[in-house]
């Protein structure tokens, strides 16, 4: 019941804080099973793996999920948060080219999470700034602006379109 998915979640939250990923594998995959509709079980999986290192397996994860959320898998989720969560996996691999894209993918879902959508566009700005590809960074920083103008992610926005995103600031 209930009950004992709680218990189970708490104890995979607590094994990834222990960095016990091997052990809290399983029971995430448990969870999956149960609860297929769940998109949080879902992505568990694909950070638990992140968190391993196992990021070519998280990865397939993040992609298997955001097909599955076009596929309807999870109504009324937001599944964008798997491409978010690829883009920020590429992102730190140095695959800005394939960063860029999964970012542009978690901006483009119909009725996106607003939040979700200016970071989205803000991170594809930064990853075609990292490209050179100057005008399309430009043209991400205006969107981050133009859907929220007194926000920290436009205030970053504003900073990279008067001087180019070069990495970790």
């Amino acid at each position: 019941g209930e009950t004992a998915a709680d218990a189970k979640i708490l104890l995979v939250l607590f094994l990834r804080r222990e960095h016990r990923y091997e052990e809290a594998l399983p029971i995430s995959r448990t969870l999956i099973a149960a609860y297929p509709r769940n998109i949080l079980m879902a992505l568990e999986e694909g950070n638990l793996l992140r968190a391993d290192g196992k990021t070519d397996e998280a990865a397939a994860i993040y992609r298997k999920i955001w097909q599955a959320g076009k596929e309807g898998q999870y109504p009324g989720s937001h599944y964008e948060i798997a491409a978010f969560s690829l883009a920020d996996l590429l992102r730190d691999k140095k695959d800005y080219a394939g960063s860029a894209a999964a970012f542009e993918e978690a901006a483009d879902v119909p009725r996106p999470d607003t939040d979700t959508k200016q970071r989205a566009n803000l991170g594809a700005g930064e990853m075609y700034d990292l490209l050179k590809r100057r005008d399309l960074a430009v043209r991400k920083y205006q969107s981050v602006i133009a859907a929220g103008a007194n926000t920290p992610l436009a205030d970053t926005a504003s900073k990279c379109l008067k001087r180019p995103y070069q990495g970790q600031q």
